[in-house]
C-alpha cells in the first residue's frame, strides 16, 4: 500500500478530530496507529453493528479486529463528498488492510446508496460495504455533524 504524508498529519497527532475532505491524513494516521505509532486517543469506539444496503451485516470493529476500520459519512453528489471518495480511492487501492464502509444519513439515505452502488456523474461505483442510516443514528453514534466526515478506528478499537 502506498501512503503519503500530508502537513497537517501533527492534528491528528495531537488528538484532535479532523473532519471534511482530508481523507489521506486520517488514512495515514489510522496505518501508523494500527502499526503501533503512538496517537493520543479521541475516544475508545464501542461495539456498533449495522446491515448494509445488501443485508449483510457490518461491524466496528470489525469482529475479528484485525483491520482497521475507515468509516466515510458522505452525501453523494455533493462536492466534497466526491473529493473525499476519490482522496479515499487515491490512498487505498485494494481496500483489503483496511475495512471501509460508507454512510449515508438523512432523509434520502437510501437513494444516496443507491447513487453510491451504481456511480454517477464523476464518483464512480462504490465497491465497500454502504449503511443507509435515514434517521441519524449512525451519524450521531459517531458525533457526525458535518459531510463529508470520515471516522477511523483503529484494530485496537480506538478513535480518531
Amino acid at each position: 500500500m502506498t501512503l503519503r504524508v500530508l502537513p497537517s498529519f501533527s492534528a491528528l497527532a495531537a488528538g484532535r478530530r479532523v473532519r471534511g475532505w482530508g481523507l489521506g491524513l486520517m488514512v495515514v494516521a489510522a496505518l501508523a496507529a494500527s502499526a503501533g505509532a503512538q496517537t493520543k486517543p479521541v475516544s475508545s469506539a464501542e461495539p456498533w453493528t449495522a446491515k448494509d444496503t445488501s443485508g449483510a451485516a457490518v461491524s466496528v470493529p470489525p469482529a475479528a479486529a484485525t483491520q482497521t476500520t475507515i468509516l466515510m459519512f458522505l452525501r453523494p453528489g455533493q462536492p466534497q463528498s466526491t473529493r473525499a471518495i476519490a482522496e479515499l480511492r487515491g490512498v487505498v487501492k485494494d481496500g483489503k488492510e483496511v475495512q471501509i464502509i460508507a454512510v449515508v444519513s438523512g432523509d434520502d439515505a437510501v437513494q444516496g446508496a443507491a447513487i453510491l452502488t451504481r456511480g454517477e456523474g464523476k464518483t464512480a461505483a462504490w465497491t465497500w460495504p454502504i449503511v443507509a442510516d435515514p434517521e441519524y443514528a449512525a451519524s450521531g453514534r459517531f458525533g457526525v455533524h458535518v459531510w463529508p466526515t470520515t471516522v477511523v478506528i483503529a484494530k485496537t478499537g480506538t478513535q480518531t
